[in-house]
C-alpha cells in the first residue's frame, strides 16, 4: 500500500471512530504494511485479516477489538500497544516486541487463511 493511500485510510478511520459521516471503517485485509511507522495510530475495530506488518512499528498503537486473523507480525514493535479483545487467531509472531502490550481477552487460537487459488 502506498504511503498516501495509508494516510487516507488512517484519516477516514479516525473520522469513523468519531462518528462523522465522512468517515469509513478501515479495511486492511491482506494489505502489505511491512516496514511502516504507525506509532500511536488508532486502529480500533479495523478489519485486517492477513495483513503483513513485518518490521512495522506500532508502539502505543490502539488495536483493540480489531480483526488480525492470520496477520503477520514478524519483528514488529508492539511495545505498549493496546490489543484488548483483538482477534489474533492464526497470527504469526516471530521476534515481535510485546513488552507492556495490553493482551487481555485476546483470541490467540490457531487458525489459517485458505486461498483457493481462484483466477
Amino acid at each position: 500500500m502506498q504511503a498516501d493511500q495509508l494516510k487516507r485510510v488512517i484519516e477516514l478511520h479516525a473520522r469513523f471512530l468519531k462518528g462523522q459521516n465522512v468517515g469509513r471503517a478501515a479495511n486492511l485485509q491482506n494489505a502489505d504494511l511491512a516496514g511502516c511507522k504507525l506509532d500511536q495510530v488508532d486502529f480500533r475495530t479495523i478489519q485486517a485479516s492477513g495483513v503483513r506488518l513485518n518490521d512495522t512499528s506500532l508502539i502505543l498503537a490502539n488495536l483493540s477489538k480489531s480483526d488480525f486473523f492470520g496477520a503477520h507480525f514478524e519483528r514488529a514493535d508492539l511495545r505498549r500497544a493496546n490489543l484488548l479483545g483483538a482477534d489474533l487467531r492464526g497470527a504469526f509472531f516471530v521476534e515481535t516486541r510485546l513488552a507492556g502490550a495490553i493482551m487481555e481477552d485476546v483470541d490467540m487460537r490457531p487458525g489459517a487463511i485458505y486461498n483457493a487459488g481462484h483466477g
